[in-house]
């Protein structure tokens, strides 16, 4: 019959799927602010509840690359950029 008796893990299910198709699609699953609406608001409730997931699902997003800081990663992107800056030039001063 296909019942469903939780639908809560269905839809966790459902939108896990689409981000897992989304990562394949494009090599990350860092959907754009822009677009997907509903899968980015539902990331960001992952990222809110992630000391309520369970270790299984924690486990499920961060083998796709799920980022739980996006702060923290831009901030870590941003200075591994500068860090190859340094290494090149023996400086931290980048031209504006």
């Amino acid at each position: 019959l296909g019942f469903v008796w939780n639908l809560y893990e269905a839809a966790w299910e459902e939108k896990f799927q689409q981000l897992e198709a989304y990562s394949e699609e494009n090599g990350h699953c860092n959907v754009p602010q822009r677009g997907t609406d509903a899968l980015r608001i539902w990331m960001n409730n992952q990222r809110a509840r992630k000391d309520t997931l369970s270790v299984d699902k924690v486990r499920r997003l961060e083998e796709l690359g799920f980022v739980w800081n996006l702060y923290e990663a831009a901030w870590e992107e941003k200075f591994q950029q500068l860090e190859a800056y340094s290494e090149e030039n023996g400086h931290c001063n980048v031209p504006q």
